[in-house]
């Protein structure tokens, strides 16, 4: 998947009320692309956990015949009626990915990277589109050709910034 057609937002500080945190700590965000809705939810301050849940936060995938929860101990599979296949091998993190990273921005060999890093700006792009909606309390329309909000200038803003004298990127 690449970039969605629209993006809304429900969030509130819910558990870290007073502090100075500036996002919120309870989220709902979805992302609509043509033929799918992709709905992400952080309760971080809850202690309660949903069935079947982990020590670790879990990504649940809801099919039509089931679901599917992984985390870093592996994945769970559960059918409307029984439960499906399990891996529990818990991944390590791995430092090494951290320094390919740091290589090739060095050596500027981008063929050398471990990960594609188209894929990690459109996971990046998800997130900071959540908070752009979160900012606005809108739901927004996305161009995911041109990567910019249709017809909305205050989101716009959200999409660069104003770099310090001296800092400016180059236009490319």
């Amino acid at each position: 998947m690449k970039a969605p057609n629209a993006v809304s937002c429900s969030a509130a500080k819910l558990g870290s009320k007073g502090d100075a945190q500036e996002f919120p700590d309870t989220m709902n965000v979805t992302w609509e692309y043509d033929d799918l809705l992709y709905v992400f939810e952080q309760r971080l301050f809850t202690p309660y956990r949903m069935r079947d849940h982990r020590v670790d936060n879990d990504n649940i995938f809801y099919g039509d015949k089931g679901y599917m929860m992984i985390d870093r101990d592996g994945y769970r599979v559960f059918y409307k009626n029984e439960r499906g296949p399990a891996s529990g091998t818990r991944r390590a993190e791995n430092l090494a990915h951290y320094q390919n990273f740091i290589d090739c921005v060095k050596s500027r060999q981008q063929q050398d990277l471990a990960a594609d890093i188209e894929e990690g700006h459109y996971s990046a792009l998800l997130c900071h589109l959540g908070n752009i909606a979160h900012r606005t309390g809108r739901r927004l329309t996305f161009d995911p050709q041109t990567e910019t909000f249709l017809d909305d200038d205050e989101a716009k803003q959200y999409l660069g910034r104003e770099y310090r004298k001296g800092y400016e990127l180059p236009l490319v």
